[in-house]
């Protein structure tokens, strides 16, 4: 599809559920490219294509500008990217898949990774409010966002980050690529633990089923919280979909891709119990 925004054709690609009918009101998953990436090559990244037809819920993978989202770091759009107002282009396309193409408002989330994971924070400290969850691959936090992250919803929020990432660092600090100062993985967590109120965190190792993929993954849940926050740890791994389905020939310079999880899987099986209009969210979607 195209929509004009902002002076801008703007192109995105979709999924509707073959059989739905007028009336019908399906969740809408809104997938989030990475840098130099689009939303055709995010759909090859991933089961969500697959899973989207066969639990019947909206597949929406739009386009940044200059393969880029502009998602708000200092000093990114002083580099060239994209100045775009993408905030705007992404709520504007939500707001015409819930007028004219069956989704559900109470059921729209939100996921990315990279550049796109970096995105759907953004998407939720400005507009919380419209989502029923979000899913962050790869992806940190600028410092600044935690005074600027507007929200007062608690949105549900899964996360996953390699600790051998070469693009995203584990620690954080100031980005050579464009002096942003960028949070750490754990503190990143734990902001959204403390916006969510969780009391305290469970820990479990997940089943090293991939043995050969040099990689393991810990699953970190907040406990007590206004809405679940979900963070899968992988050790060793790089920058990376979980079980990554495109070419794998840039392993070398994005690390390792870990195969004990597949990220279609464990995103859906986050969304699927969600509703925004629910305050105390299901435990149920704590995978």
């Amino acid at each position: 599809g195209k929509l004009r925004h902002d002076g801008l054709d703007r192109t995105y690609l979709y999924f509707i559920p073959p059989d739905t009918t007028k009336n019908s009101k399906l969740p809408l998953v809104l997938l989030l490219h990475d840098g130099l990436g689009s939303g055709a090559k995010v759909l090859r990244d991933t089961t969500l294509p697959s899973l989207a037809e066969r639990h019947r819920f909206i597949l929406l993978a739009p386009d940044g500008v200059n393969e880029t989202w502009n998602d708000g770091r200092d000093g990114y759009i002083s580099n060239g990217k994209s100045d775009a107002d993408d905030v705007g282009f992404l709520l504007t396309l939500l707001k015409s898949m819930i007028m004219n193409n069956n989704a559900d408002p109470n059921h729209i989330f939100i996921t990315g990774i990279s550049n796109g994971g970096m995105m759907a924070y953004r998407m939720i400290c400005d507009r919380g409010d419209l989502f029923a969850g979000a899913a962050a691959f790869s992806a940190t936090m600028p410092r600044a966002w935690f005074r600027d992250c507007h929200s007062n919803t608690p949105v549900p929020l899964l996360m996953s980050i390699g600790t051998d990432d070469p693009l995203v660092n584990w620690n954080g600090g100031v980005a050579k690529r464009n002096g942003v100062d960028m949070a750490s993985a754990m503190d990143t967590f734990t902001f959204f633990q403390v916006r969510a109120g969780c009391k305290s965190t469970d820990r479990t190792e997940v089943p090293d089923l991939s043995p050969l993929d040099k990689s393991s993954v810990t699953q970190l849940s907040g406990k007590s919280c206004a809405a679940p926050i979900v963070f899968f740890v992988v050790n060793g791994g790089g920058h990376q979909w979980l079980n990554h389905q495109g070419v794998t020939g840039l392993q070398v310079l994005l690390g390792n891709v870990n195969r004990d999880l597949d990220s279609g899987q464990v995103i859906w099986e986050f969304f699927q119990y969600l509703d925004r209009k629910t305050t105390k969210t299901n435990q149920k979607a704590v995978p």
